[in-house]
C-alpha cells in the first residue's frame, strides 16, 4: 500500500521508542529502580537515552533523514487506540482533503503494541478512501507507543481515573516524548482523534514561532488565571506554585499544539513527568501548561475552536479545526458516539468525513 511504512524491526517508523537502539536492533530500555528521579525530586516514568535514540535514528536515515522530509512537509501526530480509532481516521481524512499539497503530508500515527494490527487497516482504509476522488496521497507512518513501567500504569489507571477513564494509557502522554518519535523533525503539528479540519493546515504548521516553545489556543475561557480566581472560576491549586508568573497567564488547550521539537529534551520531559505526578489531575494538559504557562505563542481560537462552548456565528464560520471537547460540559461526549448531543452543524461536519467503509476496525 503506497504511503504506508509497516512496523518493522528494521524501520525507523517504528524508531524503537521503547528503546534506546543497540548495535543489533532493540534493546530493553534502562529505567531507574525508583519512582523518583535522584536528587532534584523529579519522577522518571521511562527513563531512556534520548541521545542514542536520535543518533541510532540519524544512522538508520541519513543526514537529512526520512522523517525530515524537507521543509515544505507538513508533519501531523495523533495518537489513540481502537477506541478512537473512528475519530482519528476522520481526522486524518478531514486534515488530508484540505490541506493544499496532500503529497507534502505526513501522518505519525502513536499507537500501543496490542493496537498495531488495527491501526495498520485502518491506515489501508484511509488510502482507499483517499484514493477513490484523490489523485495524490499523504504518507502515514506507525510508531510504537512508549511502554511506562507497571507501576506507573497502575498508577495512572487507580489514582487517575476520574471521569475520564479512557484517557489512562500509555498514548496519553506521548506529547512528552515527542523529541523521542520524531528525532530528525524541527517541529510537528500535534492533533487530537476529536478534532476535524476545515481548512488548509500548513499556514499553522508554517507560522513564524517566534522562540516559542509551541503554539495553542487558550482553554475555555479564555481569561488570565488571576482574572479567573478573582471572579470565582475554578483554577487548579497547582498553579500557585508557579507564582506571579501565572496569574496574567491563560492556560492553553492541548488537542491542536504547534510543537517546537529543538526545545524539548530529557529535562523537559522530567518535568513534565514531575507535574503530571505531583499535580494528580487533568493527565498531561495541566502537566504542559504547568512547563510551559506564560511562554507559549497565543494561537487564534479559529485553530482550535472547542465545542461544547458559546461561540459567536462569526467564530464558527471562520473555523479553521472543530474540536470536539464535550457537549453541555460532558467532556466525554464525541461525534461518532450514539445519541451525541453536538448541534446538527457540528455532527454535519463531521459526518462529512467519516469513511464510507467501516473496515479499520
Amino acid at each position: 500500500m503506497a504511503g504506508l511504512r509497516r512496523l518493522t524491526a528494521a524501520s525507523v517508523a517504528w524508531l524503537c521508542c521503547s528503546a534506546a537502539l543497540a548495535e543489533d536492533g532493540c534493546r530493553e530500555p534502562v529505567v531507574e529502580e525508583h519512582l523518583w528521579h535522584s536528587n532534584d525530586a523529579k519522577m522518571s516514568l521511562l527513563q531512556v537515552d534520548t541521545a542514542a535514540r536520535r543518533a541510532a535514528a540519524k544512522k538508520a536515515t541519513g543526514a537529512e533523514g526520512a522523517l525530515a522530509g524537507g521543509d515544505d512537509v507538513v508533519h501531523v501526530a495523533y495518537a489513540g487506540d481502537f477506541m478512537v480509532f473512528e475519530g482519528m481516521i476522520s481526522s486524518m481524512l478531514s486534515l488530508s482533503r484540505t490541506v493544499s499539497d496532500p503529497e507534502h503530508l505526513h501522518i505519525h500515527v502513536i499507537v500501543d503494541e496490542a493496537n498495531e494490527p488495527q491501526a495498520s487497516r485502518l491506515v489501508e482504509c484511509f488510502h482507499r478512501e483517499l484514493a477513490r476522488g484523490q489523485v495524490k496521497l499523504p504518507r502515514v507512518e506507525l510508531h510504537r507507543a512508549i511502554p511506562l513501567r507497571p507501576e506507573v500504569l497502575e498508577w495512572l489507571t487507580t489514582d487517575r481515573v476520574g471521569e475520564r477513564p479512557y484517557l489512562a494509557k500509555p498514548t496519553t502522554l506521548s506529547r512528552f516524548y515527542l523529541d523521542c518519535y520524531f528525532p530528525e523533525l524541527s517541529r510537528v503539528l500535534w492533533m487530537d482523534t476529536d478534532t476535524i479540519a476545515l481548512r488548509d493546515v500548513r499556514p499553522l504548521f508554517q507560522m513564524d514561532l517566534k522562540g516559542a516553545p509551541l503554539a495553542a489556543a487558550p482553554d475555555f475561557p479564555s481569561l488570565p488565571i488571576g482574572l479567573r480566581r478573582s471572579l470565582g472560576i475554578a483554577v487548579h491549586p497547582c498553579y500557585d506554585q508557579l507564582g506571579d508568573k501565572q496569574a496574567a497567564s491563560m492556560e492553553f488547550n492541548s488537542g491542536v499544539v504547534l510543537f517546537d521539537l529543538a526545545r524539548f529534551n530529557e529535562s523537559v520531559t522530567h518535568d513534565l513527568e514531575y507535574f503530571l505526578r505531583n499535580c494528580r489531575d487533568d493527565y498531561d494538559q495541566l502537566a504542559l501548561n504547568m512547563k510551559f504557562l506564560g511562554e507559549y505563542k497565543i494561537l487564534d481560537q479559529r485553530w482550535n475552536l472547542m465545542l461544547g462552548f458559546p461561540h459567536p456565528p462569526e467564530e464558527r464560520a471562520d473555523a479553521a479545526i472543530l474540536h470536539f471537547t464535550g457537549s453541555f460540559g460532558f467532556s466525554g461526549d464525541k461525534p461518532w458516539l450514539p445519541n451525541s448531543n453536538y448541534s446538527a452543524a457540528d455532527l454535519d461536519a463531521y459526518r462529512s468525513s467519516v469513511p464510507s467503509e467501516a473496515c479499520y476496525l
